[in-house]
C-alpha cells in the first residue's frame, strides 16, 4: 500500500500506511522510497513531515519476518541489512527539509525514522505511552535465557499486544 502524500500550503505530509502498526518489513522500505521517489517527481522544493496514523507512528521491526530471518542464513541477513541502511539513508540524505511528527506509539526500531531527520514533534500520549509503559523494558522480552529482573512479563505481554494488532491473530510466541 502507498503512503499518503498530502499537501499543506508548501509542506508535504506523508503518512506511513504500510501495515497497521507501520512495522518495518519488506513492503514499509520499498513504501518509503515509492513516497520518496514521489516527494522528489512531484514535490521537489516541499518541506516533509513524516507521520503515522492513528496513534501509532511505528511499531519498529516485523518481528513475524525477521525473527526467522535473523535466525537463517547469514547471506540474508546481510542483504537485508544493506536494504535497511539504503531505506534509512534515504531518509538521512533527503535534501530538503524533514521533520518527523512522531504520533503515537514508536518502540526500538520505530524511532530509526525520527531519527534521520532534522526535527521531530510528539505528541503527548507518544511521550506518555513510550515512558510510561512500553519503552521502561529495555531488555529483549523474548530472552528467556536473561537472568530475573533483566526481562518481564510486562514486556512481554507488550510485544505480544502489537503482535495481535499488526498481525489480527495471536502471537504464537
Amino acid at each position: 500500500m502507498s503512503w499518503t502524500i498530502e499537501r499543506r500550503g508548501r509542506v508535504a505530509v506523508v503518512t506511513m500506511t504500510t501495515n497497521p502498526v507501520n512495522a518495518q518489513n519488506r513492503a514499509f522500505f520499498a513504501d518509503l522510497h515509492d513516497a520518496f521517489d514521489r516527494l522528489e517527481r512531484d514535490h521537489p522544493d516541499s518541506p516533509v513531515v513524516l507521520t503515522g496514523t492513528g496513534t501509532r507512528f511505528s511499531a519498529g521491526l516485523d518481528l513475524g519476518e525477521h525473527f526467522p530471518l535473523f535466525a537463517g542464513d547469514t547471506a540474508a541477513v546481510a542483504s537485508w541489512f544493506q536494504d535497511y541502511r539504503a531505506t534509512n539513508m534515504r531518509l538521512f540524505t533527503y535534501p530538503r527539509p524533514t521533520v518527523a511528527a512522531v504520533n503515537g506509539h514508536a518502540f526500538a526500531g520505530g524511532l530509526a525514522p525520527q531519527d534521520c531527520v532534522e526535527q521531530y514533534a510528539f505528541t503527548k500520549r507518544a511521550c506518555q505511552a513510550a515512558a510510561l509503559r512500553d519503552i521502561a523494558e529495555l531488555a529483549d522480552p523474548l530472552d528467556e535465557e536473561l537472568a530475573g529482573g533483566m526481562t518481564s512479563d510486562g514486556a512481554r505481554h507488550a510485544h505480544r499486544r502489537y503482535w495481535q494488532q499488526l498481525k489480527g491473530r495471536p502471537a504464537e510466541w
